[in-house]
Parts: C-alpha cells; structure tokens; sequence
C-alpha cells in the first residue's frame, strides 16, 4: 500500500509539473478562423502537435517545460512568427512547469507568388535555371517562415516561387556545365556555350544594384524577367611531364574558390591537356597519374585567368617519398599515437582531393610516413592526449610558421620533430537566452572552415580543450540566423577576442550574436 501511494504522489508531482496550450488560429486578413491547421511544437527530439478544428481552436496538454519551435502549416498560407521585445520576429514558445497557455492566436497570411521568365543574353529562354527568392532583412519575419524552395525554369524559361509577403530580391543561378540552353547551337560560338553567373533580378551580379520585389498576401506579381549576364569563357591549357606510361592517361584536377567539386580533365597520349568554358578567377591546378600501381603527382599550379587564355601550363610529375621524424610529450612517455600530413592550402578545398599520409609512432617516438609527395602539410595527432595540443613542429631543426611544413621543393632527407604539450588551455561557459546557438570558436577567419561548431541549447554548457596558447574569437549565433560558415564569417570580425595562454582554465558565458546586437553583449 505505501508503494502504491508513493506512485500516485510521485505521478501526481509529475502531472504538475506539466505544461499545455491551447488557443486560436485566425486568418490575419479576415480575422476569420481557420479549420485544419497542423500546429506542431519541437524541443530536441520531442515533438507534440494538434490540427485545429472548425472554430479554429487547437490543444495541447502534457508537455514536458521546455523551449520549443513553433512550426503551422496549411496549404496556401504562411505563419508569420510574432515579434520579440527586440523587434525580430520570434517563432518560440517558452513553457515554464506547470504552465497552462490560454487564448494563444496563430494568425495565419495567405502566400503571395512570384512568377517571371529567365533569359539569356540574347533573348532567348534558359531551361533548368535555379531561381530563388532572398529576405531583404536577414532575421526577418519572411525569413523565419522555413526554406523558400528554389523553383526551375521549365522550357520556356518560366519559373514560380510561393513566399510570405515581404521584400525580396530574386536571383538566377546558371551552371553552363548542368544547364542546357535553349536554341544554344545558334547562339553558341561553335566551340563552348556561353557561360553565364549568378544573376540579381532585373539582371545584374551585385545585390546592392538589384531591384527589390515587394510581395504583398495572397497576391501574384508576374513579370520578373532576369536578363542573364555572361561571362566570358576562357580556356587553360598546357602539358604534363614524367608521365611513365603514355597509354594511361593522368588527370589533372582543377581547383576554384567558387567550385563545390574540382573540374576534372585527361591528358591526350602527349601527356597535353585543355580545358575550355572557364569563368575568369584563380585555379589550382595539380596532375595525378597511377601506373602499374605506382602513383604520381605534381605540385600545384596556380594559374590566374582574367581577360586571356592561359597555355604553355606545366605539371610535372614526381614519385613519393619517406619522411621520418620523431615525437615528444612533454614530461610523459610517448604512448600510441598516429602522425597524419593533411594538405595544406590557403585557399581550401585540395585536402579533400589530396593524398592523406600517415605514420605509427614507435615506443620510442619515431615514425614513418611514405608516399609524401611535394606540398604544404598541416601536422595532426591522433589520437590526442587529453587537454592535449601540438606545441611545435620542427624541420630539419628550424621551427616551421604556424606548424605548416613546407616540402614543396622535395621531402627527400627531410626530417621533422613533433612536440606535443598536455597544458592545454580550456574555455567553457553557458548560452545566454532562450533559444539555441551554434557556438564557435576560431583563431583566424581563414580556420572557421576547419572547426566543428558546437550546438548549444539555452542555459547548456559549450566547452574547448586543447586550446594552442593565443588569440581566439568566441561567435554564437541564435539557430534560426546560422547559414553556414558564410554568416559565421559575417560575425568573425565583430566578436569579442580572448586571449588563451598555456593552462588558462577561463569561464565566459555567451549570448548569441545578431545583426542589431553583432558583439553579443546584453
């Protein structure tokens, strides 16, 4: 009997400390209710939900205290999120235990369209265009509303978007190597199509010389015509050398700054290559070929396009070498731990396509690492000693900058020493707020694309160990305002600077950075 009354007090304490809400959907311009409305709230992996009936009313009861994200939805209308006390639109809803929300209204907005045409330069309808529709006001109620879809040209070039009412520029999005064009064979020089840029409504590549598109509820406004801009094609091309079989053809690899995957071309027999229909911008080139199991490669090539074509490009191959080297841990032995060579780019994107070297370390802290071929390498250990960080690296007895080896002249007799240190330094604190935040921590713009940023609920904890003494920018970013890296760098240069030295324990607390508020501060 005493257990049974111990359960029923328990499940009552639980039963109170839950939390429900109920309330109203409208229509924000009839003021009318609206039947068959999905109402749904998510916090973490919990979700809970109601579809509101013919007077509009919805419930929901027994809900756990939490920060949840409000999501309606209902074909042909938009949610607009209400506004927090700092005039951005808020699509949260705090429950506190025991909270019993009443008389809450949704007001729905009937989706305005937008529908237009793409064309090339000539007139012509460009078929299988990327249309989309950007916020004007990035942190904005039309922007909270959830993905806007990009919508296609068919083939006759025509595309329509449904969006929330707002200002919106609209842009092209046209890939000569993935769009086909119309009539391309008459327009076409005969030797490459055209290849055009992304492209701001009416026509122009920057956003600050576009137009605007105002969209109002439950209207269409046509006409939005983009006059695709083109940029001249140009070709590089150039020779591979140390080819050892001609009958097996080597690839060379070319890297840009606004390509997701590098283009790839294929050598003829006389180890010639060309590749046409290039934008203008910086291309990193590098040659790789694998014959009879022995893999070659040669240092990279930067080459610049502008207003010419760039021949007489030379890639010369070379066979990979040993580098041997050591490792320490300061005031520990060595334990068993793994060298690895990531190739280093100041540019990014080659380490993904790079060759990655490795070495076991010994008891007695040497390793080898084979088929190193020239380049940059950035040194990592793995797996870390706790709190751990690499201290030095050394070649040939000269400190290397910034841990970057440099053997683009040859790594033959080179050798390095590595020097580990487990006084790390640590930084932890809270995110501020009610909302979850994407935290990061970087030392220089350029290590944003290397970092994992850590996601952090309200009143959670974020922490770094490991930390390399010296000078870091601390950025969180409210979850609905985080893009990607892109709006992380936005941010970079206004946070706040902490300066780490070797063993610093430091507690700081953030609250998430936004456009009216970049330091973050309260």
């Amino acid at each position: 009997m005493r257990s049974v009354i111990l359960f029923i007090f328990l499940w009552r304490c639980l039963a109170a400390q839950q939390a429900g809400i109920e309330g109203r959907v409208i229509d924000a311009v009839t003021r009318q209710p609206m039947p068959g409305v999905h109402i749904s709230l998510r916090a973490s992996d919990n979700v809970y939900g109601a579809i509101s009936g013919r007077d509009g009313h919805f419930s929901i009861a027994n809900m756990p205290p939490a920060v949840y994200v409000l999501s309606i939805q209902r074909n042909g209308y938009v949610h607009l999120p209400p506004k927090a006390p700092n005039g951005r639109a808020d699509d949260s809803v705090t429950l506190k235990p025991g909270d019993q929300l009443t008389e809450f209204t949704v007001e729905m907005t009937p989706r305005a369209v937008i529908t237009g045409t793409v064309v090339d330069e000539f007139g012509d309808p460009v078929q299988h265009v990327e249309v989309e529709a950007l916020p004007a006001v990035s942190g904005s109620s039309e922007s909270l509303t959830g993905p806007h879809s990009p919508a296609r040209t068919d083939d006759r070039g025509q595309f329509r978007i449904p969006l929330p009412s707002g200002k919106f520029y609209v842009r092209a999005k046209a890939n000569s190597r993935t769009t086909p064009l119309v009539k391309r064979e008459i327009r076409s020089d005969g030797l490459e199509p055209p290849v055009y840029g992304a492209t701001f409504y009416p026509g122009t590549e920057s956003k600050d010389q576009a137009t605007l598109v105002q969209l109002t509820a439950g209207r269409e406004v046509t006409g939005i015509d983009i006059r695709l801009t083109r940029k001249h094609s140009l070709t590089i091309s150039g020779v591979v050398t140390g080819m050892q079989d001609h009958s097996v053809p080597a690839g060379v690899s070319m890297f840009s700054s606004g390509d997701s995957f590098p283009r790839l071309v294929l050598t003829a027999p006389d180890g010639r290559f060309t590749a046409p229909g290039l934008p203008p911008g910086l291309y990193h080139l590098v040659a790789r070929q694998t014959s009879a199991g022995t893999p070659l490669q040669s240092p990279t090539v930067d080459v610049r396009l502008d207003s010419a074509d760039q021949s007489n490009v030379s890639l010369a191959l070379v066979h990979s070498e040993a580098l041997s080297g050591t490792l320490a841990i300061e005031g520990d032995p060595v334990e068993a731990l793994t060298v690895l060579l990531d190739r280093y780019t100041e540019y990014g994107g080659l380490e993904a396509a790079g060759q990655l070297a490795r070495g076991d370390v010994d008891r007695d802290g040497s390793f080898r690492i084979n088929q190193v071929f020239p380049g940059k390498f950035r040194v990592r250990v793995l797996p870390m000693p706790e709190n751990a960080y690499v201290k030095s690296v050394k070649l040939d007895d000269t400190e290397a900058p910034d841990g970057i080896l440099d053997l683009s002249r040859g790594v033959e007799g080179a050798r390095i020493k590595v020097t580990i240190s487990r006084n790390g330094g640590r930084l932890e604190g809270s995110v501020l707020g009610d909302s979850p935040a994407v935290v990061v921590l970087a030392a220089t713009m350029e290590a944003i694309d290397d970092t994992n940023p850590q996601i952090v609920e309200p009143g959670a904890k974020f922490k770094y160990t490991g930390l390399r003494p010296g000078k870091y920018r601390l950025i969180a970013i409210g979850g609905r305002e985080f893009t990607g890296d892109e709006s992380i760098k936005a941010l970079f240069p206004k946070a706040p600077e902490i300066e780490i030295r070797e063993g610093d324990r430091i507690t700081k607390d953030v609250k998430p950075m936004t456009a009216e508020n970049p330091s973050g501060t309260q």
